[in-house]
């Protein structure tokens, strides 16, 4: 697989001489309230699958593959679809969209909850607010609900900590970006959703498999990119209130100002609090922390003259949490000089961040399709706990992580827009510090990187994009991560893509098994054996696009996916009950992933969701190779919404296959039984205003031991890290959210004076339910 790769990489190069030009049109996207560019808009010939996305900067170039004058259709999350009518391509368009207010989208608008390109050469569902707003979203670990791609699992049954799992790999190997620009990373990556306020976020997209090399180097799983509602047209007021029967309390607000007629500035604020104990198994350990958060972020963007823009923010956090037991059992009686107190289990834990960015980009006013971008990212985050008696003594597990990143990017064309190219490089430095017990690992990393990517469009069914990162770390050495992309229409409604590649990460064996240490299993780690972790992923998907009477649409997608690691540090915990191992394996660990998914609205207002999922995920543990601990083999998601009037009502049905458990106890392997989780949620909107109230877990299903060892937590056998079923029964919750409209007057700012769009002088068509 790596020959075939390597040698794909090539293709577009040498086949480039074997076409002619052909003409090209050329323009930018951007928003009319503001004339900010709009990254990523989907731009295509109406009626054919040609097509391309606008650039950072919002420039695209596309080939002219029909007669003119033909229509040409823009479109772009939260904006209204523009039709272009396109009689010659002498001079650049210059598009101008008009923004959607969240607050007055229309309900019964025609744009899918989640949709999926036909234009993109990755297979990328974009989820609008609408599917976010089906679940009440709290943070991002809670967004997931409704998608059979994501799992969002917890870590153990004290601390409430959430990962995102794909392709059954575990989260390092999933590239968080927030606007393209990846963040988290390394250490802090771990439960990091959690820190995302999801009343934040516009619009989520998730895409499977490895990603661009421009994204780095750990995409084997796949990428979810995360879109902030955005300065230039964000409300200027936005609240989100939330509360639940466990005693859980979230406050969001989101302000949009506009300091300048080129700069313009979002500002987040979050706090959550749960201080209510709930123990509902009465095993004397609290079932969720208790815990108080607060999360602040601002986000400013600059439209410079001359090609320039800049955007430049940050963001800081700060939590608390507070969990173990509250009650001793009653036969219990402290030995002589302690106290009960002594005795309790216990866990503190306080997290914090501290990050910074800014990017600047520049597009060459004489060749549009040519531009330089900066990114620079800096953070320190620091996580710092005990658990554990006083009596036994309090152990401490601490992590620590600073680090600064900068990307330089280069995009340009070969003779045409058939042939586009990136050129960049990289520069990560990474001090971190892991700590449990007597423990530790102390790891400064200095990773400078070159990367190239090539998109090559031979006709317009066909996208080929070949990549190769080369990182050059300062503990591992040279390491190559080789990306190829595939896409192919057929007869416009059916898609084919392949992709594969390496992928590979530092390991951080602390850091990524925190929630194992939540017990008191001997840790034992070779620190000498430490190897880099890497893996070659490869696979595909089909969809076929529905059209609908009465303009409804729909799609039918098949996922296949297969990794194949080449090296892996692994959690032990078969070998011996009583400990955690952590040792580093070389002998093809692999996972393999299955989906297929329908996604339609059935009837005017009502849509349907149909997800299953099938993982074969297998590891060497004990030695032998065996299916991944406390993973379900297969997974079914049902989800219904139907929106009438100002009314959404929202069903979400899931069914748990069977996971293996550890060893316990040198008893054999044991699985867990199935089980169903059920959620709903009705919202009332009104203009600006929206009332939900839902329930989660509405079979009441928990899984009833939730730690082993409960009465012994001072003994070998205590574990709070087996967790595989929800560790709480059935809750409602209510909530509201309000948003002041854009005001009128700034509606047509940055357009024409005419009111009509710039292009060649002829008027775009609206399309006022926009699809």
């Amino acid at each position: 697989m790596k020959t075939i790769l390597l040698c794909l990489l090539h293709l577009g190069a040498m086949s480039q001489a074997l076409w002619a030009q052909t003409p090209t049109l050329q323009g930018r996207i951007t928003s009319a309230a503001d004339n900010t560019p709009l990254a990523g808009a989907e731009i295509f010939w109406l009626d054919t699958t040609t097509g391309t996305l606008s650039d950072e900067e919002g420039f695209f170039s596309l080939p002219v593959s029909l007669p003119l004058p033909a229509q040409l259709v823009v479109r772009y999350v939260a904006f209204r679809t523009d039709t272009v009518a396109v009689q010659t391509i002498t001079q650049a368009l210059d598009i101008r969209m008009e923004p959607i207010s969240t607050a007055t989208l229309d309900i019964h608008s025609r744009v899918m909850a989640t949709e999926i390109s036909r234009i993109e050469t990755q297979k990328v569902e974009k989820l609008n607010t609408d599917e976010l707003y089906k679940a009440a979203c709290c943070n991002l670990n809670e967004s997931f609900e409704n998608n059979g791609s994501t799992d969002a699992q917890w870590s153990d049954a004290v601390t409430g900590t959430r990962d995102i799992r794909m392709l059954g790999l575990d989260g390092p190997w999933t590239v968080l970006t927030t606007d393209a620009q990846r963040y988290p990373r390394g250490i802090q990556r771990g439960g990091a959703l959690g820190y995302i306020p999801g009343a934040w976020i516009d619009n989520l997209s998730v895409s499977k498999g490895p990603g661009s090399v421009a994204q780095g180097h750990e995409s084997a799983a796949g990428t979810i990119n995360l879109g902030y509602k955005r300065p230039a047209t964000a409300e200027p007021l936005f609240i989100n209130l939330y509360g639940n029967q466990m005693g859980r309390l979230e406050a969001n607000a989101v302000s949009a100002a506009h300091p300048g007629k080129r700069l313009h500035v979002v500002n987040f604020g979050h706090y959550s609090q749960l201080q209510q104990d709930n123990d509902l198994n009465s095993d004397g350990f609290l079932d969720l922390p208790r815990y108080r958060q607060y999360n602040l972020a601002s986000r400013w963007d600059a439209d410079l003259t001359k090609g320039w823009s800049a955007h430049f923010g940050g963001q800081h956090y700060q939590e608390w949490k507070d969990a173990g037991q509250t009650t001793l059992p009653g036969s219990f009686l402290p030995s002589e000089g302690t106290t009960a107190e002594d005795w309790r289990y216990r866990v503190d834990m306080k997290t914090q961040l501290y990050q910074g960015y800014a990017k600047l980009g520049y597009v060459f006013p004489q060749q549009k399709w040519k531009s330089l971008a900066v990114q620079l990212d800096g953070s320190h985050w620091n996580r710092t706990t005990t658990l554990g008696t006083r009596v036994t003594g309090l152990r401490p597990l601490n992590l620590q992580q600073q680090q600064a990143n900068a990307n330089f990017l280069y995009s340009s064309i070969i003779s045409d827009s058939r042939h586009q190219f990136l050129l960049g490089a990289s520069m990560l430095m990474d001090n971190n510090f892991q700590q449990i017990d007597s423990l530790s690992i102390d790891r400064q990393e200095v990773i400078p990187a070159a990367f190239a990517e090539y998109t090559w469009k031979p006709l317009e069914q066909i996208t080929v994009v070949a990549g190769m990162r080369t990182d050059i770390h300062n503990l591992y050495g040279m390491q190559h991560s080789p990306r190829l992309h595939l896409r192919y229409t057929l007869k416009e409604n059916w898609v084919f893509r392949l992709n594969g590649g390496r992928a590979w990460h530092s390991p951080s064996p602390i850091a990524e098994n925190m929630g194992m240490f939540v017990s008191n299993r001997r840790v034992i780690l070779d620190k000498s054996n430490l190897q880099v972790e890497a893996n070659w992923n490869m696979g595909g998907s089909i969809t076929r696009h529905i059209e609908l009477p009465g303009n409804r649409k729909g799609y039918l997608t098949l996922d296949a996916y297969h990794t194949r690691f080449t090296s892996q540090m692994v959690a032990d915990r078969d070998a011996d009950a009583a400990e955690i191992r952590l040792v580093q394996l070389n002998d093809g660990s692999y996972a393999n992933s299955l989906q297929v998914e329908a996604n339609a609205e059935i009837l005017k207002g009502l849509d349907l969701r149909l997800s299953w999922k099938g993982y074969d995920v297998q590891q060497t543990t004990a030695g032998r190779l065996q299916p991944v601990a406390l993973m379900p083999t297969h997974r079914v998601l049902a989800n219904v919404g139907w929106k009438v009037g100002h009314l959404s009502l929202d069903f979400t049905a899931q069914w748990y296959g069977t996971q293996r458990l550890p060893t316990l106890e040198g008893n054999g392997i044991t699985r867990t039984p199935d089980y169903t989780f059920l959620l709903t949620q009705a919202t009332w909107q009104a203009k600006q205003w929206a009332v939900y109230a839902g329930g989660e877990n509405l079979l009441n299903f928990r899984q009833q031991t939730l730690i082993q060892g409960a009465n012994d937590w001072t003994g070998s056998r205590f574990d709070a890290s087996l967790v595989w079923g929800p560790p709480i029964g059935r809750m409602f919750y209510v909530g509201m959210r309000w948003s002041l409209p854009t005001k009128e007057n700034r509606k047509g700012a940055g357009a024409l004076p005419n009111g009509h769009h710039e292009h060649d002088g002829h008027d775009h068509e609206h399309e006022h339910n926009p699809d």
